[in-house]
C-alpha cells in the first residue's frame, strides 16, 4: 500500500520527461548532499572538541552585552568577526 504513490510517479514519468530528469537529478544528488552534511558535522565537531566558539560568536556576545566589539581597546578578532559577519 505504501508503494502506490511511487507507482503513480513512475507512470507519470513516461508522460513528462522533465519529471524523469528532475527525479533522476534529485536521486543523483543524494550522495553529494550526504558528503556536505558529513563535512559540516566534522567542522562543528572540531569546534566542539577545541572549545572554540563558532565564528561570529564574539561579535554576538559583544552585541548582547551592549558594547561595540570594534571600539577603543577592542579585541582584533572580534572586529574581524564583525567585518565578516555583519549581517548575522
Amino acid at each position: 500500500m505504501i508503494l502506490v504513490p511511487a507507482v503513480r510517479v513512475y507512470r507519470l514519468m513516461s508522460y513528462f520527461p522533465t519529471l524523469y530528469a528532475l527525479l533522476h537529478s534529485a536521486v543523483a544528488s543524494v550522495h553529494a548532499i550526504f558528503n556536505l552534511v558529513v563535512f559540516v558535522g566534522i567542522v562543528l565537531f572540531c569546534f566542539a572538541v577545541t572549545g572554540a566558539p563558532v565564528p561570529c560568536g564574539a561579535a554576538r556576545a559583544a552585541a548582547a552585552a551592549g558594547r561595540a566589539p570594534c571600539g577603543r581597546g577592542a579585541d582584533v578578532r572580534a572586529c574581524a568577526q564583525v567585518a565578516t559577519c555583519s549581517g548575522t
